[in-house]
């Protein structure tokens, strides 16, 4: 090559010239700028020489057209430029093609999903760059698919994986498709993105997807059955113990119910459930605990159910399945008013509700919402223990 062959000076002008060309569409024009430092002190020389002229005197940074290196490389090594820096990155192109894809996923999942696509997960996959992940693009063109058949009523998730796919195994595979699946439906079920088996199991089956008939359960106490098959049984005998019972999908499966007697009372929370066997025992009345979301199993048993009394937790989510429950099972709130959130509320401090957090209107009071919104604050079913259990107690000597 040269006397320059080798040396860090030259490997510093390349260097520079590289990350130019990538930043240029590869195009051998414009200048670079690079400065002498004490790994290359020589580097003014250098430029200079490449420049056509002889050093006179030092100076640090040292201005030089492209044209010239490409130029000085070919009078010297016999090839240019582009040739001598070998394989390179045209990273105006990636970022192009970045920005076409960025506008063509939000085209195609709005066009697949039309009103059905939730602009706030649309800015979600935006945002975390999912668009331009090359790896995400299967997930993103399945996702749709999926999405078309939620809610469900109680599909198998490799059942639904089949149906949107055609692969049993694509909800669980490497993950991608299952995540921004979940993102969706924890939007739409206004809950926060799942980030544990168990918040994801719930998410499913809030969406009426059975992830196994073993892990969905729902915790009773007081449910006395009409039926006097096996499950018939346990519901019975641990009513009359007052001990809660847990029931799979599994056990209702093999052993349907066909109905309760009296009223049905739901909360959300276990304390609530295990307050009422420690005071009521056996006297407490038929009471379902959904630990939040409702499972599979939770929705079918409280199809058998005629007279249900619901509520959740004092937040957004808590209105939002009182609402759906109102609307599937003509379900009547409880204690889910107004007045009873004003009395929890002043009993102390609350948590304040995230930003994120989705608002809901409770329609059956809308007293309520408008309290909520101005406190700014959830209050969960352990503050009003109490109030339940007297209400409990009440509707068992009616």
């Amino acid at each position: 090559m040269s006397s320059w062959d080798g040396t860090p000076e030259l490997a510093e002008l390349l260097d520079a010239a590289r990350r130019k060309l990538e930043r240029n569409w590869l195009r051998i024009e414009d200048t670079v700028d690079v400065t002498a430092s004490p790994l290359a002190p020589e580097l003014w020389r250098l430029c200079t020489a490449i420049r056509g002229g002889r050093a006179k005197s030092f100076t640090k940074k040292i201005t030089v057209p492209l044209t010239e290196i490409d130029r000085w490389l070919h009078d010297n090594t016999g090839q240019g430029l582009l040739a001598t820096l070998g394989p390179l990155t045209n990273k105006k192109l990636a970022e192009a093609e970045k920005s076409a894809y960025r506008e063509h996923w939000p085209r195609e999942i709005r066009s697949r999903l039309g009103e059905g696509a939730d602009e706030f997960w649309v800015e979600w996959l935006r945002s975390s760059g999912k668009f331009v992940q090359q790896n995400y693009f299967p997930a993103l063109r399945a996702a749709p698919e999926v999405l078309k058949y939620l809610p469900a009523e109680d599909i198998a998730l490799t059942e639904l994986a089949e149906r949107a796919t055609g692969d049993t195994k694509a909800l669980g595979r490497d993950g991608r498709l299952a995540s921004i699946v979940l993102h969706a439906l924890a939007l739409k079920q206004g809950v926060p993105r799942p980030d544990s088996v168990e918040a994801e199991r719930a998410v499913w089956e809030a969406a009426g997807v059975i992830v196994d008939t073993l892990s969905s359960q729902v915790m009773v106490l007081g449910m006395r059955a009409r039926d006097e098959h096996l499950l018939g049984r346990f519901l019975n005998e641990s009513a009359e113990a007052g001990l809660p019972f847990v029931i799979t999908l599994d056990q209702l499966t093999r052993f349907p119910v066909t109905g309760f007697e009296g009223p049905v009372f739901v909360c959300e929370n276990p304390a609530v459930l295990a307050a009422a066997a420690r005071t009521l025992g056996a006297q407490c009345p038929a009471l379902i605990c959904t630990q939040g979301q409702p499972s599979a199993t939770a929705r079918r048993l409280l199809a058998a159910c005629s007279d249900i009394h619901w509520r959740g937790d004092f937040d957004w989510t808590g209105l939002r399945t009182t609402a759906a429950a109102i609307d599937r099972y003509l379900a009547v709130p409880w204690l889910m008013d107004a007045d009873t959130y004003r009395t929890a509320s002043n009993r102390g401090p609350s948590e304040s509700f995230k930003e994120s957090d989705l608002l809901y209107d409770a329609t059956w009071d809308t007293e309520l919402s408008a309290l909520m919104r101005a406190t700014g604050r959830a209050v969960m079913e352990e503050r009003i223990i109490p109030e339940l259990l007297a209400s409990l107690r009440a509707a068992s000597t009616a």
